[in-house]
């Protein structure tokens, strides 16, 4: 019980000491009473709360904050004067928080700053890597028709929302998008093909794995910049 009341009272002494800074409850247009039904765990890209700061598209800050994305409403819910508030990601544009399942940094950039304004696309995007070419991931959900087979007992009933990935590659300014494969990467870097199969083999990388996957932008970074 202790700890759950010291959790609140830091959530509490984070978001009074953002209160100061903007007149935040501009960019709020929906309150979680309207919201109720949707609060469940598989329609946010994390679970528990992020703390971080917001960057809003007008150049206001909203700093030490507690947040989560919502992947199903394209928003942000974020834990403001004791209360949780609805934010619209068309005014944000850039979030950065400390993720505390290893309270390593993440950062994040509005789909629309590098992407079409389709709705598909809304959202936000993690920066995976940035240097002279930048990788990006994109988590989404996508509605899974019932799929329950009757006769052997198994599957869902209803429809299901999955998260699925997009990872786009960013190189002179251009958007490409990117399968994690070996054939996808090297078709983007033509001009170092052979540099960049002889590291992913001799360094044993799989580029299914993200961190393996970053580790070689990486590598090609460096290699642009010889």
């Amino acid at each position: 019980m202790k700890k759950i009341i010291y959790f609140y009272c830091i959530i509490f002494s984070y978001t009074v000491s953002a209160q100061n800074e903007i007149n935040v409850q501009q960019y709020f247009n929906m309150p979680t009473s309207a919201y109720n039904s949707y609060q469940v765990n598989g329609i946010y890209l994390y679970p528990d709360w992020c703390f971080g700061q917001i960057q809003f598209f007008s150049g206001d800050t909203l700093k030490r904050a507690p947040m989560k994305i919502n992947l199903l409403n394209h928003s942000i819910d974020v834990f403001y004067d004791d209360r949780i508030l609805i934010l619209s990601t068309n005014d944000v544009s850039h979030i950065k928080w400390h993720n505390l399942d290893d309270f390593h940094t993440q950062k994040f950039i509005n789909n629309i700053s590098y992407l079409s304004e389709d709705e598909e696309n809304k959202g936000f995007s993690e920066i995976l890597f940035l240097g002279d070419i930048q990788l990006l991931k994109f988590t989404y959900l996508e509605l899974q028709d019932a799929d329950y087979n009757a006769q052997m007992s198994v599957g869902s009933k209803t429809p299901t929302l999955i998260k699925k990935e997009k990872f786009f590659a960013i190189i002179q300014e251009e958007v490409h998008s990117l399968k994690r494969s070996k054939h996808s990467l090297i078709k983007l870097f033509p001009a170092h093909e052979e540099q960049i199969k002889s590291y992913i083999k001799e360094a044993s990388l799989l580029l299914k794995n993200e961190k393996d996957l970053i580790q070689v932008f990486e590598y090609i970074n460096q290699l642009l910049n010889e």
